[in-house]
């Protein structure tokens, strides 16, 4: 589980930390070795058969090896909320004159919503359904 970048907002810590170890609990409750990494730049964790990217750890997940497999938690929250966080971005890429949030003073960068950090139906069945390839079906 590549995490995304909680340190932004201690006061979301423990929301993300919920988050991420609903996340790691589905791949142990199948009796996978599951951990946590942090999105830092140029580094990248050591290995694995499958890598669950969130948020920033997403964008990190082209560095994949090959035959990793990878899912990108992003994908899966509500489209309203990602078009929403989209145009959010696009405006303050266009008023900074700026083409990534990397490029974004922190204290510039908007709050992530609730949707963000909270582990749902769509992204539970889309990491059950990776981790269910990884141990030839569903455990119960």
């Amino acid at each position: 589980m590549i995490e995304g970048s909680p340190a932004e907002d201690p006061r979301l810590a423990a929301r993300y930390d919920a988050f991420y170890e609903r996340v790691l609990a589905d791949a142990r409750a199948r009796g996978l070795s599951a951990a946590r990494f942090p999105s830092e730049d140029y580094t990248q964790p050591p290995g694995g058969r499958a890598w669950i990217g969130h948020s920033r750890g997403g964008g990190m997940l082209w560095k994949a090896p090959a035959g990793v497999r990878t899912l990108r938690l992003d994908n899966y929250e509500p489209a309203a909320t990602r078009r929403r966080q989209d145009r959010a971005y696009q405006e303050l890429f266009a008023r900074l004159g700026v083409s990534a949030i990397r490029d974004v003073p922190r204290h510039l960068r908007p709050a992530s919503n609730r949707e963000h950090h909270t582990y749902r139906k769509a992204q539970q069945t889309a990491v059950r359904a990776l981790l269910d390839e990884l141990t030839d079906g569903p455990k119960p």
